[in-house]
């Protein structure tokens, strides 16, 4: 199976947290994404070398259109 990069919205905790891990183990790339930056960050630590935390808030469409503008998914 090809490797994919992943976003994963909602991902520091429950189904989010648990799709993000899945991804990790099966070898994808994974940005996950909270409105906390630090439980973004912290679960990325936990799950490894292949997770990036950032913070994002959907129901902000000027912050959801800045999160896919933004560098780190241009470097990603």
């Amino acid at each position: 199976m090809k490797k994919k990069k992943i976003i994963v919205i909602g991902g520091s905790s429950g189904i989010g947290k648990a799709v993000a891990e899945m991804a990790a183990e099966w070898g994808n790339q994974v940005i996950l994404t909270s409105r906390s930056l630090e439980r973004a960050e912290a679960t990325a630590r936990a799950i490894g070398s292949s997770a990036i935390g950032r913070a994002l808030d959907i129901s902000d469409e000027a912050q959801v259109q800045a999160f896919f503008d933004v560098k780190c998914l241009h470097k990603w």
